[in-house]
């Protein structure tokens, strides 16, 4: 999926209040290398995958991870209110997805879908992409992709569940 869409798909836990990256593919000749590499540590409410996390948590501990989370401003486009992050979690809960335009790095969207089934310790994918695309069709394919690799891992069960 990586080498068709031409980015890396990252695979994600929750690692108290951060996102901890366990997995990524490699695109080979991707547009765009942010420099993140297995092991390390995101921030979990300004990332799409941390914001899938917490999306595909219990509604409760997410209310309590949010509460405690660091929420610090990393670009101009940084949310700093927790009832905003709140309701992009709501949302991302509901939709199946989150997307998060430019809050974490300037002119980069992140993407991300639960892999994880209900009940079971929450697992992400996701991917990251000139913010460009979150309005237009690229989007929605990246997304299906996201959504085509989630299922995949779970038909393999890497989800322990």
């Amino acid at each position: 999926h990586a080498a068709a869409l031409g980015r890396e798909i990252t695979l994600a836990a929750r690692d108290g209040l951060h996102v901890l990256l366990l997995a990524q593919s490699n695109s080979g000749d991707g547009p765009v290398s942010y420099g993140f590499t297995l092991g390390s540590r995101l921030p979990l409410l300004h990332t799409g995958l941390g914001r899938m996390l917490l999306g595909a948590s219990p509604a409760e501990e997410a209310r309590e991870v949010i509460a405690a989370a660091p929420l610090p401003y990393h670009t101009e486009r940084s949310t700093t209110d927790r009832d905003e992050v709140t309701q992009a979690i709501a949302t991302a809960r509901a939709e199946g997805h989150a997307i998060v335009d430019g809050e974490f790095e300037p002119g980069i969207a992140g993407f991300a879908v639960p892999v994880s089934r209900p009940g079971a310790p929450p697992l992400v994918v996701g991917a990251s992409a000139p913010r460009a695309i979150v309005d237009g069709p690229e989007a929605g394919t990246l997304l299906e992709a996201l959504h085509v690799c989630a299922a995949e891992l779970r038909q393999n069960d890497v989800t322990g569940a």
